[in-house]
């Protein structure tokens, strides 16, 4: 369990975040363990990484009071544009499961757990933006519903052999993409894209 603050627009924290997220959350226990993620991604020079605190939390309720880390920028517009010559023009896609609730209590009401979700591998889902929109969720500008790019980002991922290699250069940055890959793998972390959970991946299409 972890919290979400929002601050005034006229005071904002730090004087530049409208929000903060405190996450207690290391995967399948709780602490302050993917700060080192982060650490690795910065020392590493060229992946993308969050910059975070480290804070002790004191929570309404006692059992959560401990160890968090406050989120700062997280993956949107401040974020990118700190890694990026003009990166919040870019568009972000959270690559993500589908969760729905499976029961209601005698009301009616959807209970949120327990649950299911749909799968969907990187790949061709066809011609049709709404069959990638909950999958490939657009994170920022997304008054353009732009979905074109990973539409094609994906579809990449149907080809094979040689059609796959001569695509690849045309659409993904392949050095970056290696990079940020190989990282994942090397971290260890089980929630991720990088292990093949079919969710939890972030995917960046340039400005340019």
């Amino acid at each position: 369990l972890g919290y979400n603050v929002k601050f005034p627009k006229q005071q904002r924290f730090r004087g530049v975040h409208e929000t903060v997220a405190i996450d207690r959350s290391q995967g399948v226990g709780f602490g302050q363990f993917e700060m080192l993620f982060n650490q690795m991604m910065t020392h590493s020079g060229g992946i993308p990484a969050e910059f975070n605190d480290l804070i002790q939390l004191v929570a309404p309720r006692s059992q959560y009071t401990g160890a968090a880390e406050l989120q700062l920028a997280r993956y949107g517009d401040i974020f990118l544009e700190t890694q990026f010559e003009d990166g919040d023009e870019g568009n972000l896609y959270e690559y993500e499961l589908i969760y729905y609730p499976t029961s209601d209590d005698a009301d009616g009401y959807k209970r949120p757990s327990p649950d299911q979700v749909i799968r969907a591998r990187v790949g061709d889902l066809g011609d049709e933006s709404e069959n990638y929109r909950w999958t490939y969720e657009l994170k920022n500008n997304r008054r353009r519903d732009a979905y074109a790019p990973i539409m094609a980002y994906a579809k990449l991922f149907s080809l094979s052999n040689d059609a796959f290699l001569d695509a690849v250069p045309d659409l993904v940055d392949v050095d970056r993409w290696l990079q940020g890959m190989a990282l994942a793998v090397l971290s260890g972390a089980g929630d991720q894209y990088g292990a093949n959970t079919e969710h939890n991946g972030m995917f960046y299409q340039m400005p340019n």
